[in-house]
């Protein structure tokens, strides 16, 4: 947790309460917790703030985990960091889809809105959905060396990376920021034609390799995506998509993830 690092020396009671928040959530497996109203309002201010100090490009040094969808599965997420490392100690990055498929969204970062309003019940359970909205709205969009969704020929240049929109809650349609969400690789793709999911563009091998020549790249990090084994090699390896979750029965023969160092 680098922000813990960062504002150390005015947020000390924010290191305290994340500290026993996370304490709190290293339940065994499929136990549910129980936080209060005020502890998530609490949770996701903080979290905003540091959101907020982040440009919409952030760079990371190796080594670093990076890892795919996670969908709600609180115990891959605890699988994962008893792999790899305790977040304090080692760092990681998470490409997004955060939650809406698994059975305990609440417990990792974003709330799905059903079990928001399951779990936190009277007025105060859409204001604490909203908070959470609020919040996503301000994380990052791209990271060297990853992105959620995809690529577009909208990308210029790194400086542009670093100044994207936000917060934005619902990026507007044909806009680059969509596009980092939404995109996806097609091999029957030349370039980039309209995605089929409806937002978004498919792209093809040829763009993966001139978006990398144009950012002085060696390869993408991307998630959005359903892969066996937990990752996928795209554009001759140019183009990496990785899985964090076990949600779709994959095979558990390979981790779901990818180590750099």
């Amino acid at each position: 947790m680098l922000w813990l690092q960062e504002n150390s020396e005015n947020r000390q009671g924010d290191i305290a309460f994340v500290d026993a928040i996370i304490d709190k959530v290293k339940q065994p497996p499929h136990q549910l917790i129980t936080l209060s109203n005020d502890e998530v309002v609490k949770l996701c201010k903080a979290a905003e703030h540091v959101f907020k100090q982040q440009t919409t490009l952030i760079r990371i040094q190796p080594p670093v985990v990076v890892v795919g969808d996670i969908h709600g599965q609180f115990a891959d997420l605890m699988r994962i960091f008893a792999t790899h490392g305790h977040p304090a100690e080692q760092q990681f990055v998470f490409l997004g889809d955060y939650v809406d498929k698994g059975p305990q969204s609440l417990e990792k970062i974003y709330g799905f809105y059903d079990e928001i309003i399951s779990r936190f019940q009277g007025a105060g359970a859409l204001q604490i959905f909203n908070l959470f909205n609020r919040t996503y709205a301000w994380m990052t969009y791209v990271g060297l060396i990853g992105m959620h969704g995809g690529i577009s020929d909208k990308i210029s240049s790194l400086e542009q990376l670093s100044k994207l929109m936000r917060p934005l809650q619902q990026p507007p349609d044909e806009t680059l920021e969509i596009d980092l969400l939404w995109s996806d690789p097609d091999e029957n793709v030349q370039y980039e034609q309209p995605n089929d999911r409806g937002a978004g563009v498919a792209f093809g091998e040829e763009l993966v390799h001139d978006v990398c020549s144009l950012l002085g790249l060696k390869y993408i990090i991307r998630a959005h995506e359903r892969v066996r084994g937990g990752f996928e090699y795209f554009a001759g390896r140019k183009m990496i998509t990785v899985l964090g979750t076990t949600l779709h029965q994959l095979a558990r023969r390979r981790s779901n993830i990818d180590d750099f160092a």
